[in-house]
């Protein structure tokens, strides 16, 4: 906008004192031509280009088609434009491009050459976790062993590269696995080309070696003040599950062997199909790949621990049909329940309606510790039940991490908005709670 107006002032008042272009306005006697005066001089076509440029960026950004549907044409466009924007800007005689260039080098020499292709070059076994009906990988679980140093926080993501692939095309892929783990897990859906020939050399190949730059994207409420979020709720959809799935082993492994205070950790996943559920299982409730891959979190939350036997408990209470149609409401019968808590919660919602037959039949097993639901997860209720729940433990604050399609984080946060208690000035009235929201969101193809 500024580089637009920057453009009118120029044609029709004249540009600085070493001579307007006799095209402009601003000039007695010239013969004015805005198309002529674009490229009328140096000045004039570098500044046209520069303009052209940033505008090409930003329309390309806009409109989501490009970027959704052919991610490596808009990335090579945008290096491409952003490396002409530097060099117009000299040519445009602008001195500060100086230091725009050589904060952008710098950037890019630590980034990608320092952290990425000499201190977090590593190696990852690949696993296929899922497959479509004609054999061929959706899934991946890439289990990487973790660079001398590298430290990360529960819920962050990592940019990836894989030189097999391409060793300049990082891509951003959230964190699985708790920070105190032995290994870094990383679980990739296909969703675009990259992510499909991901899914090809999983199934040639074994071992691969990687390329890791970051960690980022820190969750903006301190899931280590546990004065202040004893409970947590985490509302993920579809391959949304990773950080949430990271977010909640680190609580329960810190709540496990450092006597962490957590009072509810409530986990909702919205997911198309039963088959997700199976290939990436929710919190520790999963298998270790192997003895030597055994885990922390999956040896201090095996089926014999206590945070299981509650999961059990409860998952057994539901099944067992002493509550409404709506399987939210225990009848009065079932209050005993309400004296052993299970600390942990897991309700999965599969959203296509066609696959009701599935979920009885899951739901007949009675050696899965979470609950399923067929339809999207009514968030109104949940958020009530929350809030009802931290008001009898004597709780203000609620931690909610989100992540997912656009459409669901949307509708969480407007939730945390509608339910969080009103403040009246410097007063907080009694039995108010309070939803503090980290949200992350991906687009679906």
């Amino acid at each position: 906008v500024l580089g637009a107006f920057h453009l009118y002032v120029s044609y029709v008042f004249g540009g600085d004192d070493n001579g307007d272009s006799r095209f402009s306005k601003a000039v007695v006697g010239g013969t004015p031509n805005f198309g002529r005066f674009l490229f009328d001089g140096v000045n004039n076509w570098s500044g046209t280009i520069l303009l052209d440029c940033m505008a090409a960026m930003v329309l390309m950004s806009f409109f989501q088609f490009l970027r959704r549907y052919a991610f490596n044409i808009w990335y090579f466009l945008h290096m491409v434009f952003g490396i002409l924007i530097l060099v117009m800007l000299f040519l445009h005689s602008v001195p500060s491009a100086a230091f725009v260039t050589a904060w952008w080098g710098l950037d890019l020499l630590v980034r990608y050459a320092v952290m990425a292709g000499l201190k977090n070059v590593t190696r990852a076994k690949l696993r296929v976790i899922g497959t479509q009906h004609h054999g061929k990988a959706r899934l991946v679980e890439l289990i990487v062993q973790k660079p001398e140093g590298f430290q990360y926080n529960a819920g962050q993501f990592v940019r990836l590269a894989i030189p097999a692939l391409s060793s300049v095309e990082f891509h951003p892929i959230s964190i699985a696995s708790a920070p105190d783990e032995k290994y870094i897990v990383l679980q990739v859906r296909k969703l675009g080309d990259w992510t499909e020939r991901l899914c090809e050399l999983a199934l040639t190949t074994d071992f691969t070696d990687v390329l890791l730059e970051g960690p980022y994207g820190a969750p903006s409420v301190d899931l280590e003040d546990d004065d202040k979020y004893t409970m947590v709720l985490c509302v993920s959809g579809g391959i949304g599950v990773t950080p949430c799935q990271s977010v909640g082993k680190h609580l329960l492994l810190k709540h496990r062997q450092e006597g962490r205070r957590l009072k509810k950790l409530n986990f909702v996943w919205a997911v198309r199909d039963l088959q997700m559920v199976e290939d990436i299982p929710p919190l520790f409730l999963g298998s270790a790949h192997n003895d030597e891959e055994k885990t922390e979190v999956e040896e201090n939350y095996s089926k014999n621990s206590p945070e299981f036997q509650r999961m059990m408990e409860r998952a057994d209470y539901f099944r067992s049909g002493k509550f409404d149609e709506n399987l939210k409401t225990p009848h009065a019968s079932g209050f005993e329940l309400l004296r052993r808590p299970a600390v942990v919660q897991a309700d999965i919602y599969c959203t296509r309606q066609k696959l009701q037959n599935d979920i009885e039949r899951a739901n007949a097993r009675y050696d899965l510790p979470y609950n399923l639901y067929s339809g999207r997860p009514d968030l109104d209720q949940i958020f009530e039940e929350m809030k009802e729940n931290a008001i009898t433990m004597g709780e203000t604050n609620i931690a909610v991490i989100g992540c997912g399609p656009a459409r669901l984080i949307d509708a969480v946060q407007e939730a945390c908005r509608k339910h969080s208690s009103s403040v009246m000035g410097a007063c907080i009235e009694e039995d108010s709670v309070f939803f503090d929201f980290h949200k992350e969101h991906f687009e679906l193809k």
